[in-house]
């Protein structure tokens, strides 16, 4: 949906490869568990405002993981 969009951003946890360190070259940071939120967003459109109800992907444990096997990291967010 166009519009203006309010929060303009949502504070969410990401566990990725430029998010932690891990010991060995063949491992990346990756999430161990992920968490679904949803959260009230208003959008702001030319005739109208409507409160949507948005699914978001939240990180709530991190692990080293095997380059290779790292699942893919969704930046779609829902």
């Amino acid at each position: 949906m166009d519009g203006n969009y309010k929060p303009h951003c949502v504070e969410l946890y990401r566990c990725d490869k430029d998010a932690g360190c891990c010991k060995s070259d063949t491992e990346v940071c990756g999430p161990k568990e992920i968490e679904k939120v949803h959260l009230h967003i208003s959008v702001t459109g030319f005739f109208e405002t409507k409160i949507l109800l948005m699914p978001f992907q939240n990180h709530t444990k991190c692990e080293c993981q095997p380059l290779n096997d790292s699942p893919e990291i969704s930046t779609d967010w829902r």
